[in-house]
């Protein structure tokens, strides 16, 4: 199931379309036991061993999966005390295929005001957005308080379902994401 289907109410406001599933390994001081026991051992172990996840009541880790013509619109995270991080399994390998970050330097209100109410506008672009593309073996690094959204661009293709297709089946875009203190906070503030 995507994203908002299982996940918290924010994460339906920001479902865009296309695919986009979580696989949640920790989030809330809780470690989903089943996956880190049977598939990623060494993950959950580093996660043990890094206070600065382990400690964040808010921080998560998970595998973010986006497959090809999906987005999640312009969002941004609750707070600016933890930073994202992004180290990529999986990207995909087409040319025509282009994972991408796209980020807003400023604030701006029209992103979250539809008609004097707060809420979230499901917006895929905008004129004033700095992309940033994944790179397999770089870890991203990003402060999510940032207006930031998702893309997956590729052309519309009819999936090939037969074993002697012209053509392969495109990669997902996968990541581990994991949330974790931002490390200019001192102890003394993470304390809630």
């Amino acid at each position: 199931r995507g994203v908002g289907s299982h996940t918290t109410a924010f994460d339906r406001l920001i479902a865009g379309n296309g695919t986009w599933v979580d696989v949640r390994l920790w989030r809330g001081r809780a470690f989903n036991r089943k996956l880190c026991e049977r598939h990623f051992r060494v993950v959950c172990s580093l996660v043990e061993s890094s206070p600065e996840v382990w400690t964040n009541p808010w921080s998560h880790v998970l595998l973010s999966v986006l497959l090809p013509g999906s987005w999640v619109p312009f969002h941004q995270g609750h707070t600016n005390g933890q930073l994202t991080y992004h180290l990529p399994v999986m990207l995909p390998d087409e040319d025509d295929h282009v994972a991408e970050l796209a980020v807003l330097e400023k604030h701006d209100p029209s992103m979250t005001e539809l008609d004097g109410k707060k809420e979230e506008k499901k917006v895929l672009s905008h004129a004033n957005e700095t992309i940033v593309n994944w790179r397999l073996g770089k870890t991203l690094v990003f402060d999510d308080s940032y207006t930031h959204a998702v893309r997956y661009r590729a052309p519309d293709k009819p999936p090939c379902l037969s074993p002697d297709c012209a053509y392969p089946p495109p990669k997902p875009r996968v990541v581990l994401l994991m949330r974790a203190w931002h490390p200019e906070l001192e102890p003394s503030e993470r304390e809630i």
